[in-house]
């Protein structure tokens, strides 16, 4: 007989990060650090160019409105187009200073699966705002330039994003896709809509089938729910407009390429007022995600916008009363939610800029151990990072085994015997001070038997056996302010 038992093993680590606690009080204001300034950019990242995009998408919606009723007044569209302006510029700063004083956040949002295609969402709205500027004429030299100095980080953009769709490993679209990636198709669209606006017709049509087949592949991935797509989270789910928002503006384009609201045209606008008409009829879905004011509420209204224009090409089109009435409901629900949208804007002010949840969960690096338990220095809770002041780690391991052999030999005939047990059990916690409380821990259980028997004597032989085994592991962990 054989056993073999290993006593149980604690280890403990502690490590202390002390904080200090002591409060600089300022008696002048040119001696104060720039802390709000810092914590507006840390705080900044590409998702606030929704803003930017309803702005200058409404600007478009009232140029167009104004152009083809005359009785509309253009002072409105001209306030509105300068307003659109304004905040397109602040946010466009904003985000340069970011680049230069937070570089790494930058890089963070580069590589999330959901922040990179807001990337495309400046050069959007620079695209819209060269679409609805008042003073610059499509054929001018000026407008030619603009356009492909905005046009051209959307391309680089499609080379990066597309590209690792299909050439590397761990981002294929199936995990990767969610409905923020229709963002990019929405930036092919809009410029295919600015290059068929200059009479560029083959670049127009380059951009077009670009948008267009990388929408009709991600709507399929995304329409057959694959499980790398359940990761969506809640409070992002106004982006489910953008279902309908891509259809929509490739409708516009294809009206500007070929120079009428033709069938291909129509097709596309009743795919999106059917796709619009399904979320309508589904509150509960955006449910949840209305109970806290966030700023990807403004992702409720440029794909509203984007409908709204191409009701109106529709009914100058078709010119009935089913067509108008269709133009004046679209356009006034897309005035309406951008009022609304804007007004609890301002009444939100103080949490328009707290630091995104979904982006900055788990983007602190965390410092491994010999014993292969992470403990970091930094732990983000809810996108705030709290420095630590004590991190106590424990691991601990049992073992035991158990073997017995024999074999006998007889009158009767030779016989044997074995048997064998071995139960197992780690565990480990992490419990972390500071100004956040953070505790972690696991086990894991094993167990497992065998017995088996075989004989042999005059009459016959006969053999005997028995396997039986138990796991059981749990994992948990709080967090308390």
């Amino acid at each position: 007989m054989e056993i073999l038992v290993v006593p149980c093993q604690e280890i403990q680590i502690k490590i202390d990060y002390p904080i200090s606690r002591k409060k600089k009080r300022y008696t002048n204001l040119a001696d104060a650090e720039p802390i709000v300034l810092m914590s507006v950019l840390s705080s900044l990242h590409a998702g606030y160019f929704r803003i930017s995009l309803s702005l200058c998408s409404q600007a478009l919606l009232w140029k167009t409105m104004v152009h083809l009723h005359s009785d509309l007044p253009s002072m409105a569209f001209h306030l509105l187009w300068y307003l659109a302006l304004a905040t397109h510029v602040s946010l466009c700063f904003l985000y340069a200073f970011k680049c230069i004083f937070f570089f790494d956040l930058v890089k963070e949002e580069f590589s999330h699966y959901i922040g990179v295609n807001y990337l495309y969402a400046p050069s959007i709205s620079c695209l819209l705002l060269l679409q609805s500027a008042p003073l610059l004429e499509p054929h001018s030299v000026l407008y030619q330039t603009l356009f492909w100095l905005f046009a051209a980080p959307i391309l680089t953009l499609d080379t990066k994003l597309y590209g690792q769709w299909f050439t590397t490993e761990k981002r294929f679209l199936s995990i990767m896709a969610n409905p923020a990636s229709q963002v990019s198709v929405i930036a092919n669209l809009v410029a295919a809509r600015g290059a068929a606006e200059m009479g560029w017709r083959e670049c127009a049509l380059c951009l077009f089938s670009l948008g267009m087949v990388h929408y009709l592949v991600i709507f399929v991935t995304l329409y057959q729910r694959l499980p790398g797509g359940n990761n969506f989270p809640t409070t992002l789910r106004p982006v489910f407009f953008l279902f309908f928002a891509a259809p929509a503006t490739g409708s516009l384009a294809w009206n500007y390429i070929s120079g009428t609201f033709d069938t291909l045209a129509k097709m596309l606008f009743f795919l999106s007022l059917f796709i619009f008409v399904s979320l309508v009829c589904r509150p509960t879905l955006l449910k949840k995600s209305i109970k806290r004011f966030n700023v990807a509420w403004w992702a409720y209204s440029f794909p509203i916008t984007f409908l709204a224009l191409d009701s109106v090409q529709y009914a100058e089109e078709v010119k009935d009363h089913v067509a108008s009435a269709l133009m004046f409901i679209f356009c006034s629900i897309s005035v309406l939610i951008f009022l609304g949208v804007m007004l609890l804007t301002a009444a939100n002010s103080k949490r328009l800029l707290r630091r995104d949840p979904v982006l900055w969960q788990s983007e602190e690096v965390s410092k491994e151990t010999k014993l292969g338990i992470s403990i970091p220095k930094t732990v983000t809770t809810n996108g705030i990072g709290a420095e630590l002041s004590r991190v106590y780690a424990v691991t601990g391991a049992n073992n035991y085994e158990n073997s017995n052999a024999r074999a006998a030999a007889g009158p009767d005939g030779p016989s044997s015997d074995t048997s064998a047990t071995v139960s197992k059990s780690t565990y480990g916690s992490v419990d972390a001070e500071g100004l956040t409380t953070v505790s972690a821990s696991s086990n894991s259980y094993a167990y497992g038997g065998t017995t088996t028997g075989a004989a042999a004597d005059s009459d016959g032989s006969g053999s005997s056996g028995t396997a039986y085994g138990d796991a059981s592991s749990r994992t948990y962990g709080t967090t308390n302010p």
